[in-house]
């Protein structure tokens, strides 16, 4: 029988990134590496962790994985593309760009997977409705659930009772996560929820709350609030038992990476991280924008994939 891939297995063989405004299809792929490892009489891992990362505003997939040998990227972007001599190829067709030096660093260590040709019949090209399509997996009609919160729904409906299953990192919760009965704490920072659950009085008066009022539905909704309190403490009891040695950037992608390592570190019952950076509407001096912006995703991403390997 095979063995069971554990998670420091699973954490040092793959990242993905998925570059498109879809519902990532490569879950598919996953699913069927799991049917073939049943297949052949291994164990699936219960342990595995699902960190998903958001470029907010609608990046540049054509600037970020290069078809550098087409000649029809050149004729129709004369000032947008990439100079050939500066492409990071990482085959005889496609190239990364060049701020993308993290990234072309796992690729070469089998650590990165690139999905092309991403998408979905009839393109809508509003941001905001292909945004709301690749949140929901659902590009026939508008649907009020994510992907990932209806995934944490069916695991609600199993029995699954773990409050701090999913988190995510964020001013706003994304559509993704959005569920009809699982709910996903999401906070601005872990600065957030050492402020949230960190001061004794707000705790206090939050749990005081719930109390109140009357009913079996009610009593469920108080329960799960409890719980959830609960395990928010707890994190917050753990935050500050991990002290990472590596360097992130200060920016969006850094900071991210940075706090999902320590949750990762810390909240051995999460098992979903979502987060976003933005910033890739970049209508204007794309160039420059783009080029700092791939870049900070690039060497944090490298740096997490470092961190998790410690760890």
């Amino acid at each position: 029988m095979s063995k069971e891939i554990s998670r420091r297995d699973f954490l040092k063989s793959s990242a993905i990134i998925a570059v498109g405004v879809a519902a990532p299809p490569w879950l598919a792929s996953i699913a069927k590496a799991d049917v073939f490892r049943l297949s052949k009489g291994g164990v699936i891992d219960p342990d595995n962790i699902l960190v998903v990362c958001q470029l907010s505003g609608g990046n540049d997939g054509l600037n970020t994985v290069i078809p550098w040998t087409n000649a029809d990227y050149y004729q129709y972007r004369p000032s947008l593309a990439v100079p050939e001599a500066e492409v990071l190829k990482i085959d005889d067709a496609l190239g990364l760009h060049p701020s993308l030096t993290g990234f072309e660093k796992l690729y070469k260590s089998g650590q990165l997977a690139i999905v092309q040709n991403v998408g979905y019949p009839n393109p809508d090209r509003s941001h905001f409705r292909s945004m709301e399509i690749w949140q929901t997996a659902n590009p026939d009609m508008p649907e009020q659930y994510g992907w990932l919160g209806k995934f944490l729904d069916d695991q609600a409906q199993k029995g699954s009772t773990n409050p701090v299953l999913a988190l995510e990192l964020g001013r706003t919760k994304s559509a993704a996560v959005r569920a009809k009965i699982a709910s996903v704490p999401c906070f601005a920072s872990l600065a957030d929820v050492k402020a949230l659950v960190g001061d004794e009085d707000a705790e206090r008066f939050l749990r005081e709350i719930q109390g109140m009022g009357g009913g079996a539905d009610e009593n469920s909704v108080r329960q799960a609030t409890r719980s959830a309190l609960d395990a928010m403490a707890e994190l917050n009891k753990s935050i500050d038992r991990y002290a990472s040695t590596f360097k992130y950037s200060n920016d969006a992608f850094g900071q991210g990476f940075k706090q999902i390592a320590q949750l990762i570190a810390t909240s051995p019952k999460t098992r979903v991280l979502y987060f976003s950076g933005g910033g890739f509407d970049t209508h204007s001096r794309q160039g420059d924008v783009h080029s700092r912006l791939l870049k900070g995703l690039g060497d944090a991403l490298s740096t997490f994939m470092d961190e998790m390997k410690s760890l």
